[in-house]
């Protein structure tokens, strides 16, 4: 009974490496690794917010009962941070109240080097416990990793709609050659 809420953080983070390596597809890519990440550490909710140059390009949820809504101000705000924030140990009572409003207790930043890739926010976890140091240290390790998993996969969503776009060019050439042939 004492342990229920209890975890491996070695065999999380090898299951959500295992996702990262063989997942392609950005939305899929989240998704897995979200509900992964929600059912095992047992937290209530969570999402993902995926920026495209500054901006909130999608956000991937579970757990909410209404689907989250982030203004610019909110996602300007959010890609500002470089650091975990934990509501119990923020200082800010701003940033606090951004938090409660948008029902989360820990903030995480998806950095890969310089560039931001999206945050991650996640609500209480369901034992109703505070977060504890193994969750922030699995958390310090996850963010790294899924950030260049996310970067990745925002490449290969890149190629993939390079690649329809140059099939139709090539397709259009085509018979444009195939009709000034005839």
């Amino acid at each position: 009974l004492f342990f229920k809420g209890k975890y491996s953080s070695n065999e999380l983070i090898l299951i959500l490496t295992k996702i990262m390596a063989s997942t392609l597809r950005l939305e899929d890519l989240t998704q897995k690794t979200l509900h992964q990440l929600l059912t095992t550490a047992r937290i209530e909710r969570g999402s993902f917010i995926i920026f495209q140059k500054n901006a909130a390009s999608s956000v991937i949820h579970e757990g909410y009962s209404h689907e989250p809504a982030y203004d610019k101000e909110t996602i300007s705000r959010l890609a500002a941070l470089r650091k975990i924030v934990l509501y119990d140990e923020e200082e800010d009572e701003s940033f606090k109240d951004l938090m409660r409003k948008h029902d989360c207790l820990v903030v995480l930043p998806l950095f890969d080097r310089e560039s931001g890739e999206g945050v991650l926010l996640l609500g209480e976890k369901k034992s109703g416990e505070i977060y504890s140091q193994q969750d922030v240290k699995l958390l310090q390790i996850f963010g790294p990793e899924i950030s260049v998993a996310i970067r990745n996969a925002k490449s290969y969503d890149e190629i993939s709609k390079f690649n329809i776009t140059l099939r139709e060019e090539v397709d259009r050439a085509t018979k444009d050659l195939k009709v000034a042939n005839e």
